[in-house]
C-alpha cells in the first residue's frame, strides 16, 4: 500500500471543498426562489385577510343599523 502525501491529500481536500462550495450554491439558488415565491404567496394572504375584515364589518354594520330599522318598519306596517 502506497503511503497517502501531502499532495494527495491536499487534492482530496480541494476537491471535496469544490463539492460543497457548488452544493452550497445550489441551496442558495433554490432558497432565492422559495424566499421569492413566499413573499409573493404572503402578499395573496394578506389581501385576502383584508378582503374578509372588510366583509365582516359590512356584515356588523348591516347587522347593527338595516336590521333594526327594517324590523321597526315591520312593526309599524304590523301595527297599522
Amino acid at each position: 500500500m502506497n503511503p497517502i502525501t501531502n499532495e494527495v491529500l491536499l487534492e482530496k481536500i480541494e476537491g471535496l471543498v469544490r463539492l460543497i462550495d457548488e452544493k452550497f450554491e445550489e441551496n442558495n439558488k433554490a432558497h432565492s426562489s422559495l424566499i421569492f415565491q413566499t413573499t409573493k404567496t404572503n402578499g395573496n394572504v394578506t389581501a385576502l385577510q383584508r378582503w374578509v375584515a372588510t366583509s365582516k364589518g359590512a356584515f356588523a354594520v348591516l347587522s347593527s343599523f338595516v336590521v333594526p330599522v327594517m324590523l321597526y318598519l315591520l312593526y309599524l306596517h304590523i301595527a297599522q
